[in-house]
């Protein structure tokens, strides 16, 4: 353009870039179409902060609901109101009684609709709770208090307290509603526990590395930290067996597929797990009347302070003080008497093939054939002592925790693996039904691929089984078996002597010579110390075993005048978490093993100053144990 300064007009440009750059950091956007963009960008920055704190106010209102409805979900679980019982009235279960419960009946509408709807599932686990508080009465009797007691604090002899004991017994029976509920939705309440509005929780969604669940798919679960292993627990346990054991104890019956529920037999288990514990409160606790000599060991006017024999003895001498137990058949009532007897059975002496017949089962079989048990009421058995300890932890509401999260998964998978061979001792000796388990175990090891070889026969055959099963794992089974060929002749002939032996006159296995003579012996703690010792020092933990029976026998000679319950404990708790080299080099530190006698019945292996071999020569009572490459001192015992 003609006159126009091109110079001038670039300067001008180049001053206004300048100048809309300043005010632009100095946040002075005065030309128009500054403010527009900083007003565009204003709205946007305050539509995100609107939207981010909906969310957040979203996020926060959730979670008050979530903890509001969890509040409300636990506060349904009140605990029943307390009750006094005036200090004259203890040990008097008819006074005591009648003051707590007085003429309370048992509803048996409420007791026969949680029968007969079990298995429904539109019947939730509330609706069961709500029935069994109005069923009946003894839940109650948790918070009976000694009315002398300056703090009015329900007492109880477990060393909890009484709303634990009460959670505990709501627990079991949440146990007995998911079993039942097997194939509905029984294991995943097992597993997983209830939501806030107590449905069980069902299958997660994936969980993160650390185990906490990933809610953000939206699953009716809560974080938790354990999730992984309540999953695999849901996924390992065999489902299928826990609802055979009911079919044993005939509380379900199987036909065509289809799964019946028997009313009138579910109906006694559910009273049983009702009033089970509530001997641990201390205000309850009977005294042997004076018109009875004694009872089970208590001599008359004594207070039965185990809370099973003082269950017992209510259900013996007093039953129409328990309404739930008064008002069964009696063919029910027998059922329920039975769980109570004083078996003596320790269940992880069987798993892990620990003790003989005769201290596995002696006492037990003999309440079997005194009381003429039969195969279904060894079932109901089982099934209370396995939903009496699956609700032991006081949150029923988060499932099964004590059997999810707190117990070893083999050792339940064990338990219920035995279940249906220990049903037998109704109609089968000890030793034959201990048999039929060894072999089992070995059988199911082998078809999993374990090189163990068959089913052994012969000289050695219980032995091998015994130690087998002691092993536990993989490794150590394939290992002891390929060990104890190798091991010295003298020491296998006296582990197939005396882990052969059943400690009951006239019983024998079929696999294997008879062992005659009595006591047996059962090394207390051999499966821990193979376990131990087993695979990395198997020479050492088969020698060192052998060795420990041998002695043994020295302190217990053989006689042919023994009887049952006579088995002779063998401890050997410091031997059974160190290893052989730790065993041996209590020798180089100038100190020696030795086999000490208690009494009659027990043995304790302990580690003694070098000194104490000066006592050994007068001592009848007392011998070396020979673990190290020295000469043991031998003894002539009289």
């Amino acid at each position: 353009m003609p006159g126009y300064d091109y110079i001038s007009a670039e300067k001008r440009r180049l001053e206004r870039e300048s100048l809309r750059a300043s005010r632009a950091q100095t946040g002075d956007l005065t030309p128009r179409a500054s403010s527009i963009e900083k007003a565009m960008a204003d709205r946007v920055v305050a539509e995100r902060s609107a939207v981010e704190q909906q969310e957040k106010e979203r996020k926060e209102l959730a979670q008050k609901l979530r903890i509001e409805r969890a509040r409300l979900k636990e506060g349904y679980l009140v605990d029943p109101k307390r009750m006094v019982v005036r200090s004259h009235m203890l040990g008097d279960p008819l006074a005591v009684f009648d003051v707590l419960i007085g003429n309370e009946t048992v509803d048996w509408e409420a007791a026969r609709h949680a029968a007969i709807s079990i298995r429904n599932p539109q019947y939730s686990l509330k609706q069961f709770y709500e029935d069994m508080v109005r069923a009946f009465p003894e839940l109650k009797l948790y918070m009976a208090y000694i009315s002398d007691n300056d703090n009015y604090v329900p007492d109880v002899n477990s060393g909890t307290t009484a709303s634990v004991e009460y959670r505990r017994t709501v627990g079991a029976l949440f146990a007995v509603y998911w079993l039942m509920r097997v194939g509905v939705d029984g294991a995943e309440g097992f597993s997983y526990g209830v939501d806030e509005d107590w449905a069980p929780r069902g299958q997660p969604a994936d969980a993160n590395e650390s185990g906490v669940l990933d809610t953000s798919r939206g699953t009716n679960h809560h974080t938790d930290k354990n999730m992984k292993k309540r999953k695999a627990f849901h996924d390992q346990t065999d489902w299928q067996k826990l609802m055979y054991l009911l079919v044993d104890a005939l509380l379900l019956s199987v036909e065509d597929g289809q799964v019946e529920v028997n009313h009138q037999r579910t109906m006694a288990m559910l009273a049983l797990t009702a009033f089970h514990d509530i001997m641990k409160v201390e205000a309850l606790l009977p005294s042997v009347s004076a018109d009875c000599e004694s009872f089970q060991g208590y001599a008359a006017g004594v207070t039965i302070n185990d809370h099973d024999q003082a269950l017992g003895y209510v259900l013996d001498r007093f039953p129409q003080c328990l309404p739930a137990f008064y008002g069964l058949p009696r063919e029910e009532q027998l059922s329920v008497a039975f769980t109570q007897a004083k078996m003596n059975f320790n269940h992880g002496w069987l798993v892990q093939a620990e003790a003989p017949p005769d201290a596995l089962f002696s006492k037990f079989k003999m309440v079997i054939d005194t009381e003429g048990v039969e195969k279904a009421d060894v079932a109901f058995y089982f099934v209370h002592w396995l939903t009496d300890l699956a609700g032991a932890h006081p949150s029923p509401l988060e499932g099964c925790v004590k059997f999810v999260l707190q117990f070893p998964q083999p050792v339940l998978a064990s338990f219920i693996n035995s279940f249906s061979v220990i049903n037998e001792l109704a109609v089968k000796t000890e030793t034959q039904v201990f048999e039929d388990y060894m072999v089992k175990i070995w059988t199911e090891t082998a078809a999993r691929g374990i090189a163990i070889g068959p089913v052994p026969d012969g000289d050695h055959a219980v032995a091998l089984m015994r130690l087998m099963i002691q092993c536990q794992t993989p490794k150590a089974q394939a290992a002891i078996v390929a060990g104890y060929s190798q091991a010295s002749a003298a020491d296998r002939a006296v582990l197939a002597e005396e882990m052969g032996r059943s400690g009951l006159p006239g019983q024998y296995y079929q696999r294997g010579c008879k062992r005659r003579g009595g006591p047996a012996l059962l090394v207390y703690y051999s499966p821990a110390f193979m376990r131990s010792l087993v695979p990395l020092e198997t020479p050492e933990a088969l020698r060192m075993l052998a060795e420990v029976y041998r002695r043994a026998r020295q302190l217990y000679p053989l006689r042919d005048d023994f009887g049952p319950c006579q088995t002779v404990s063998i401890r050997i708790d410091q031997l059974k978490e160190i290893s052989a080299k730790e065993i041996v080099a209590a020798y180089e530190n100038d100190e020696i093993w030795v086999l000490a006698k208690r009494n009659e019945l027990e043995a304790v292996a302990e580690r003694r100053p070098k000194a104490f071999l000066q006592d050994l020569q007068q001592s009848l009572s007392t011998i070396e144990l020979e673990f190290g490459s020295h000469t043991a001192m031998e003894l002539e015992l009289v």
